[in-house]
């Protein structure tokens, strides 16, 4: 999907780091994708802050602080969703309602957090 075009790829530094952490197929499979389809998103004070606010809802401890700030990056860029693996710190529902809840209270949107599977599945339609 990201490779044809049909959806575009938003990234951090945050996130390449993470996905630096996983099997080397999957950044191969990343540095496939067009550059026109990928968007980078630069951590500034903006996302600092509004990470900092999970931390002090502990939505996630400050040893988990790069899952707040892959959050709060794709609260700010207003993607259509967040698509992670991470069900202990970003897909869970508890959480997903608690970075909502600091979000909205604090003048941002809704986050849609899902799956890669659900990805899949909607790219599919």
């Amino acid at each position: 999907m990201f490779i044809e075009g049909n959806m575009k790829i938003v990234l951090s530094d945050v996130t390449i780091k993470e996905l630096n952490k996983g099997p080397v197929k999957l950044m191969e499979l990343i540095n496939t994708i067009p550059e026109s389809n990928i968007e980078f998103i630069e951590i500034n004070n903006e996302i600092i802050e509004l990470s900092k606010k999970y931390l002090v809802n502990k939505i996630v401890s400050e040893k988990f602080y790069d899952d707040a700030v892959h959050v709060a990056s794709a609260t700010i860029a207003r993607v259509d969703a967040i698509v992670s693996w991470n069900f202990k710190h970003i897909v869970k529902l508890d959480k997903i309602r608690s970075y909502n809840f600091v979000n909205i209270t604090n003048g941002y949107g809704l986050i849609n957090i899902i799956t890669p599977v659900e990805l899949y599945y909607e790219g599919k339609n």
